[in-house]
């Protein structure tokens, strides 16, 4: 039996026996956070992006909130104020790279469009909290417009975390009951965008892989420019829809969980990447010091499969985030 097929068998033990005990609570509930959306008529004026090419749609149609760092930070999205300098520092590690890949200027892997991709081999790994440090790290870059996908509708932790999680999105798009104009949101960071999961449903997986998908993701890549959209992905060992929405991406990042995540359940997520698809993975939540010790922690082959039981749609969860340091917040000086 193959590493996939032995993951895919272990996965389909824990969902049996999920379904015979029933889900198990999550380990710890966070108040989700709260954000005023303001209609497009109501929003302020919004600024003009230099160096960008003109969006498909005017800015100024789009509904408007802004970012609550501090319920962000409470919900478990953000890293504490004591450590956000850290985190400016690391990302600034992991940006420069992934925009010569993305913009096609000599990075090692080029990517195949302006669509990048985050997911994870298992839940709680941090992939989420990577996904908006990234975010708010490119947002400040020049002539640089991104929009941040909540694609994991079975969870919608980021859409929580930013307090938009009753907003119509992703879901709504796929059904085509809404355009994109009408679910994007802006914020007050003239750069940065948000399209909320929307709904959850539990077809995700077939409508990852239709032709609105495909309309969909090409409208994101139009309204970026020469931007980047940013999709925040379930894992790929719990869902199928990660490992569907990647043939639409121009990029994939694996984000690892250093010390936590099996050796075996990373090669078997690596190998549900779309032959094809530049990626690379991220060690998160490394401890400095441990850079020659921590592989060790991979010599294992843990019981993920109790977490991909618990990955159910509509579920709130403790958030994805487990004391990392590579994110930004609104630390003013982050480049």
């Amino acid at each position: 039996m193959s590493i996939v097929e032995r993951a895919m068998e272990r996965a389909k033990q824990a969902r049996a026996q999920v379904s015979q005990q029933g889900a198990q609570p999550p380990e710890r509930l966070v108040p989700a956070a709260t954000s005023q959306v303001l209609a497009a008529t109501e929003a302020p004026t919004a600024e003009r992006l230099a160096d960008t090419d003109a969006p498909p749609f005017p800015i100024e149609s789009l509904s408007y909130f802004k970012l609550d760092m501090a319920s962000i930070r409470e919900a478990g999205g953000l890293p504490e104020v004591e450590n956000m300098q850290d985190s400016v520092d690391q990302l600034r590690r992991l940006k420069w790279p992934l925009l010569k890949a993305m913009q096609g200027r000599g990075g090692q892997q080029e990517a195949l469009n302006n669509r990048l991709v985050i997911t994870s081999s298992l839940p709680h790994e941090g992939k989420t909290f990577m996904s908006l440090g990234i975010t708010l790290t490119l947002a400040r870059e020049k002539g640089m417009r991104v929009v941040l996908v909540d694609a994991d509708v079975a969870r919608a932790t980021m859409s929580r975390n930013l307090g938009v999680k009753d907003r119509p999105g992703l879901t709504e798009l796929l059904h085509g009951e809404k355009k994109l104009e009408e679910v994007l949101l802006r914020t007050d960071r003239p750069a940065l965008f948000i399209l909320p999961a929307g709904r959850g449903d539990t077809r995700a997986p077939e409508l990852m892989g239709s032709p609105q998908m495909s309309k969909i993701a090409e409208e994101l890549s139009a309204f970026v420019g020469g931007g980047i959209v940013i999709f925040d992905t379930s894992p790929l060992l719990a869902t199928n829809e990660s490992q569907v929405l990647s043939r639409f991406a121009g990029y994939l990042l694996l984000v690892v969980r250093a010390g936590q995540t099996p050796r075996d359940a990373v090669v078997a997520a690596a190998d549900l990447i779309p032959e094809g698809i530049p990626s690379s993975a991220v060690l998160n939540g490394v401890e400095y010091g441990l850079m020659s010790t921590h592989y060790g922690y991979y010599g294992y082959y843990g019981p993920y499969g109790k977490k991909y039981g618990q990955y159910r749609y509509g579920e709130e969860s403790a958030p994805d985030s487990g004391g990392i340091s590579e994110f930004e917040g609104d630390d003013s000086r982050a480049a």
